[in-house]
């Protein structure tokens, strides 16, 4: 019996993925070569031809089934790139902010720290201005009462240390403040 050509099958091509097309032609290869090698009858290829195209059929229908979920996946899979895309813009972004907050704060924290030491220096020389002031006179820098009582027991007993003669002069100069009053503290001021 002669060898009959494949019948073209009522479908669209373009519908049918390629591995759908490759199945097909290798199905419809291998029928011409059994119908060669066998005698089939009319009727058994006409069978054939029917569950083929049933088959065939059932390929396009699951390939277009599988196309329908390949273009959903490949969606999903693109807003997934895009979301991913997104979420590390705005983790590149808030790294930025995150270093600009902490380079501001290390700024902060010198300045505060500098400030700190700045305004420690000042209050120590001020303490200090006021313990001289507790312990001389503003005017002349002479040692008062409570300089005295400071420095006196520590002479004495650097004196007793050393051996050498040890000598305090104290001077009370009587009626200076009614001099001060009546000439003025200028005046006051020349005679100390």
């Amino acid at each position: 019996m002669a060898a009959t050509a494949p019948r073209a099958h009522p479908f669209k091509l373009d519908q049918v993925r390629p591995w759908a097309i490759v199945a097909i032609a290798a199905a419809l290869t291998v029928s011409a070569v059994l119908v060669e090698l066998r005698s089939m009858t009319v009727e058994d290829e006409v069978r054939r031809h029917y569950e083929e195209a049933l088959a065939v059929s059932e390929v396009a229908f699951e390939g277009q089934r599988f196309g329908a979920e390949l273009r959903a996946l490949q969606t999903r899979a693109a807003r997934s790139v895009d979301a991913a895309r997104q979420s590390e813009q705005a983790n590149r972004a808030s790294r930025y902010w995150l270093l600009a907050l902490v380079a501001v704060t290390v700024v902060l924290g010198v300045l505060s720290v500098l400030l700190a030491l700045r305004t420690l220096k000042a209050n120590r020389a001020l303490l200090d201005r006021m313990q001289q002031l507790a312990r001389e006179d503003a005017l002349t820098g002479a040692v008062n009462r409570r300089g005295l009582n400071e420095v006196v027991p520590i002479e004495f007993a650097r004196a007793q240390r050393s051996g050498a003669p040890l000598t305090l002069v104290m001077i009370d100069l009587d009626h200076f403040k009614r001099y001060n009053d009546r000439r003025g503290h200028p005046a006051g001021d020349a005679v100390l």
